[in-house]
Formats: structure tokens, C-alpha cells, sequence
């Protein structure tokens, strides 16, 4: 049994063997057969990962490259922003530079030729405005009769008229800007510059057959100068009538002092008075003792009556003397230097109000008085001192300014030859200045400390 078993299992391993033995033939055989679509397909399969290997290192090739090239452009970027900046910083410069050459070259021509002098000094505003419209009437005459343009060559009426309208057109326009620019500092060049644009202009017109009348550049000329002395004519006008009003409002102002001043001194003797009267009638009903002190009462309120009087009338007096006041002589160290003082004149009963109003915030610092004269003709007094000091003006352009550069002692001898009683402090206290100094000072000792 066990042997047929064995037998049979001999068998059927035999026959497996065969048929897998054929299967591997025809295997074999298949892959021969196919042997080139195989190898194709493997080959296939190398060429696509290779491919992708190699894109991929493309692509990691080209990201490394933009990243790159974007950094270098964002470095050019950069840097055509400073270069960009640097040639506007560069440009204002140079506007900058330009402004002050200009500037300079005004001031060398300004020094060089010497100020401006006055040619018109109408006393009236409508005087020049009349003399600006006469100018620029004549002007408009002169173009319109077409006689502002010499024809020396044979050209055609309608290139001449063109042409003409060109070189009008050039030469108004630039002095046309400088009209309406014209001030003190550049009234001289602005002349000079008239000139060489008339020149310049002429010198191409010539190359033309062309030139322009000579009048046009004198009318040019004289506009400029009667607008610059309308300018100026207003500018006097104006501080004129500041000074006017500023006279009025001390005036004003006075004049309440002196009322006030009055009606004080009439109220003060009406108490009195009424104060001695009722003293007189005690005084008929007491004896002895309370008689003695009653006198003596009635003797001091007849000093103090006598004395609201004279008070009363030295007020009176006053406000009738209308050239009466204080000529003062006072000084700011902190906001003007050392032996610089204002000589003013003020007509108030309280002078130092006048002081103390000269010390608000138009200046750092209150004023010190060196001095303060009464003179019943204290205008005249004024003009005296500032007639002595005439060349010691801070300004010497604007003589209402009254700030002299001078010793105290010159002034206190000036003064005296016009007033006896006179008392001069020579030194200047200037207490907020100095405790500012010195304030400033500890702040940059303790900051130095602090360091």
C-alpha cells in the first residue's frame, strides 16, 4: 500500500517536473521571442528616470538662478534708488548753490555800482501810479505805430511781423519777471540784467536785418525804478501812519491819565475840604485840651487841602502843556548787547508803563532804565539826543527806529547840556538775562556730570 502510494506520488512529482520544465521552455522561448520589447520597455523606464533626474536638476538649476538674479535685481534696485536720491540731493545742491551764487553776484553788483538812488521822491502815491501808467501808455504807443522794430534788411511783411512779435514777445517777457520780483536788493542788478537782455536780444535780431528802438529798453528801465519806488513810497506811508497811531494811542492814553490824575486830585480836596470844615465846627464847641488837638487837626488837613491843590493844579498844568513828558534812556542787554540803547520820548504821567509795555513778548527780556527826563518840550529834547547820536544809529535806513550803539557816559553828557537835574544808573541790572546765563550754565555742568 504504502509502496503503490509512494509509487503514485513518484508519478505525479514526475509529471509536475515535466510540465513545469515545458512551461520554462515556453517561457524561455517567450522571452527570447520578446526579448527586444523587454529590453525596450527597461530602457524605457532608465531613459524616463534619468529624464526626470535631469529636470529635476534643471529645475533646481533654474530656481538657484532666479533666486539669484532676483537678489541682483533687487540690488540694482536699491541701488538706483540711493543714485536716484543722490541726484536729487545732488540737483537741490546745485538749486541751492545757484540761488546763493545768484544772491552773491546781486550783492557784488549791488556793493560794486553802489546803492540805488532815488530818482522820482514823489510825495504822493498817485504820482507814481500816474507816471506808471504814462509809461507803460507810451510804451504800447511805440508798439503799436510799429515803430519799435527796425527793418534793415529786405524781408517780407509777414516774416518781419513774426518775427517782430518774437522778439517783443522775448524782451517784455523777461522784463516783465523782473517787475514783479523787483525789491531793494536786486533794483540794481535787475538794471543790468534789462540792459544785457536788450543787448543779447538785439545781437540775434541783427543776424535778422532786425533791431529794437532804444526807448523800449529806457521805458523798461523806468518802470523799474518807479516800481520799486512806489514800493518803497507805500513801505514809508505805512510806518508813517504806524507811527501816527502810535503817537495818537500815547496821546490818548495820557490824556486819561491827566483825567484821571484830576478827578483824583478834585476828589482828594473835596474830602479834605469837607474833613476841615467839619473840624472847624467841632472845634467852636470843645475847650481845653480837645481844643489844642482840634487845631492841631485843622492845621494838618489845611497842609493836606494846600497839598491836593497844588496837586490839582500841576495836573491841570500838565495836560495843558502839550509838548510836556519823560525822555527816557533805557537798555536791553539780553536782546540787543551791550551799549545798545533806545532814546524815547513818552508824555504819560507813569512813564515806566510806557517801559514796561516796550519789555512785552516782542523781546526776550524787560528793559532797564538808565534814565528818565522830564522837559516841559520833551519832543525837542528827543530830537536833540538823536540829532548828537545821528551817526550812531543801529539803523541807518529807517530813522524812527531809536537805537543807538554809544558809551552811557556820552549820553549822560549830552543830556546834561540840556537838563540840569539828571541822575543816571550806568549799570545795567539785566536780571532775567543774567539768572537765564547762569541757569544755562548749571544745566551744562549737571549734563557734563551726568556724562
Amino acid at each position: 500500500m504504502w509502496v503503490f502510494i509512494f509509487m503514485l506520488l513518484i508519478i505525479l512529482l514526475g509529471v509536475s517536473l515535466t510540465i513545469a520544465i515545458d512551461r520554462w521552455a515556453e517561457l524561455t522561448k517567450i522571452k527570447k521571442k520578446y526579448r527586444s520589447v523587454i529590453d525596450a520597455e527597461e530602457e524605457s523606464e532608465k531613459i524616463l528616470a534619468e529624464t526626470h533626474r535631469r529636470i529635476a536638476e534643471q529645475e533646481q538649476k533654474m530656481l538657484s538662478e532666479t533666486n539669484a538674479f532676483k537678489a541682483e535685481l533687487e540690488s540694482m534696485r536699491l541701488t538706483y534708488i540711493d543714485l536716484t536720491k543722490d541726484i536729487d540731493d545732488k540737483e537741490n545742491a546745485a538749486t541751492a548753490l545757484d540761488r546763493k551764487i545768484e544772491a552773491l553776484t546781486e550783492r557784488d553788483i549791488l556793493y560794486s555800482k553802489g546803492f540805488y538812488e532815488f530818482h522820482y521822491n514823489f510825495d504822493q502815491l498817485v504820482d507814481y501810479e500816474r507816471r506808471l501808467s504814462n509809461i507803460k501808455n507810451r510804451q504800447k504807443d511805440l508798439i503799436s505805430s510799429s515803430c519799435a522794430i527796425y527793418n534793415d534788411s529786405h524781408m517780407d511783411k509777414k516774416s518781419f511781423n513774426m518775427l517782430s512779435k518774437l522778439i517783443l514777445r522775448a524782451f517784455n517777457s523777461e522784463c516783465r519777471e523782473m517787475v514783479t520780483r523787483v525789491d531793494y536788493k536786486n533794483i540794481v542788478t535787475f538794471e543790468e540784467r534789462a540792459r544785457k537782455a536788450y543787448e543779447q536780444i538785439n545781437k540775434i535780431a541783427s543776424s535778422y536785418g532786425l533791431s529794437m528802438d532804444k526807448s523800449l529798453l529806457d521805458f523798461s528801465i523806468e518802470e523799474l525804478r518807479l516800481v520799486y519806488e512806489f514800493q518803497c513810497k507805500k513801505q514809508q506811508e505805512a510806518e508813517e501812519q504806524r507811527r501816527i497811531k502810535e503817537i495818537m494811542r500815547e496821546e490818548i492814553k495820557a490824556q486819561r491819565e491827566y483825567e484821571k490824575a484830576l478827578q483824583d486830585a478834585e476828589k482828594e480836596e473835596n474830602s479834605y475840604l469837607r474833613q476841615l470844615e467839619k473840624a472847624l465846627e467841632e472845634s467852636k464847641k470843645v475847650t481845653g485840651a480837645r481844643y489844642e488837638l482840634m487845631m492841631d487837626k485843622i492845621s494838618l488837613l489845611e497842609q493836606q487841602l494846600e497839598q491836593a491843590r497844588e496837586a490839582k493844579e500841576r495836573a491841570i498844568s500838565q495836560a495843558q502843556l502839550t509838548k510836556s513828558g519823560h525822555v527816557y534812556i533805557i537798555s536791553n542787554i539780553g536782546s540787543f548787547g551791550e551799549h545798545i540803547y533806545k532814546i524815547g520820548m513818552t508824555r504819560r504821567l507813569e512813564p515806566l508803563d510806557r517801559v514796561r509795555e516796550l519789555g512785552d513778548a516782542s523781546v526776550p527780556f524787560a528793559f532797564d532804565v538808565h534814565a528818565m527826563v522830564y522837559s516841559e518840550d520833551a519832543p525837542a529834547l528827543e530830537n536833540a539826543l538823536h540829532r548828537a547820536f545821528e551817526d550812531n544809529r543801529v539803523n541807518k535806513v529807517n530813522s524812527r527806529k531809536e537805537f543807538f550803539k554809544v558809551h552811557i557816559d556820552d549820553i549822560e553828557q549830552e543830556v546834561k547840556k540840556h537838563s540840569e537835574s539828571l541822575y543816571v544808573t550806568k549799570l545795567a541790572e539785566a536780571k532775567e538775562y543774567r539768572m537765564s546765563l547762569s541757569m544755562s550754565e548749571e544745566e551744562s555742568i549737571e549734563a557734563a556730570i551726568a556724562i
